[in-house]
């Protein structure tokens, strides 16, 4: 009995929270009045308010409610989250909170997912990986302690994205296959010019304290990489012969990437 009443209690937590972000965020999104929110809330503290400063109670309720529900609930957030990065609004904390919960959540619970739901994911990823790396890789350049605010969020989203391949590469479609391919190949592309551009401004530097204190950028981007281009591999191995020959041109030229650039 005390167990169904936990488990009936982790599912009201779970349903008022995102009733109540969507509640705010949909219908009055400029004028957000709830409970330890005021009117001049912007989406990253009412993110904090309803949904990450619990967001452990959140990952233990998902497998009590419905696939289907908890994936419009996580799609409807990565949505949001993805639209904000656009605004004047620093992203980087949500950003970090958002992938890191929808990674934990993809590890717990089955997500009902389809063609337009692939799509919403990976242009929200994208989204986030350009704010990461064109507005946020700047300040971690300058600042090292920063950096993983920069990079685990992206790898945060290639293992989500990893999971759920292996629980649906057989429901996948070549439309699908694409779209996953041309993503990693994006991830490779922009965290190679953020290598290039660190790499460039340590050579610059004539300190050996100077180039010490950036080596963890380097390794963390490398890290990237290698995950961006291991996932890339299994990809093509499974869905080789339905890639259309444009994207096949961009594999060939994004291989040169993986050369050393010294």
């Amino acid at each position: 009995m005390a167990s169904s009443s936990s488990s009936s209690a982790a599912v009201r937590s779970w349903r008022t929270a995102f009733l109540t972000l969507r509640d705010e965020t949909l219908t009055s999104p400029r004028t957000a009045t709830a409970v330890g929110a005021t009117s001049s809330s912007s989406i990253p503290q009412l993110l904090q308010h309803f949904v990450f400063s619990h967001s452990h109670s959140l990952v233990s309720a998902a497998p009590e409610l419905p696939p289907h529900e908890v994936a419009s609930d996580v799609f409807f957030l990565l949505e949001l989250v993805a639209n904000s990065c656009l605004g004047p609004q620093d992203m980087t904390a949500t950003l970090s909170h958002t992938s890191q919960l929808i990674r934990d959540l993809c590890h717990r619970v089955y997500f009902e997912i389809n063609s337009s739901s692939w799509t919403l994911m990976f242009d929200s990823f994208a989204t986030m990986l350009d704010y990461l790396l064109d507005k946020a890789a700047p300040i971690a350049t300058a600042d090292s302690s920063a950096d993983a605010a920069v990079i685990t969020p992206i790898m945060d989203c290639l293992e989500t994205i990893r999971r759920l391949i292996i629980v649906h590469h057989k429901k996948s479609s070549p439309p699908d296959d694409t779209q996953l391919v041309k993503f990693l190949l994006r991830v490779i592309e922009s965290s190679h010019a953020e290598f290039i551009k660190s790499f460039r401004s340590i050579t610059n530097q004539r300190f050996a304290a100077e180039i010490g204190r950036r080596l963890p950028r380097y390794s963390s981007l490398w890290e990237l990489q290698t995950l961006a281009f291991a996932m890339l591999g299994e990809t093509v191995s499974r869905y080789g012969p339905s890639i259309p020959v444009d994207v096949w041109r961009s594999l060939i030229e994004v291989d040169i990437l993986s050369l050393p650039i010294w």
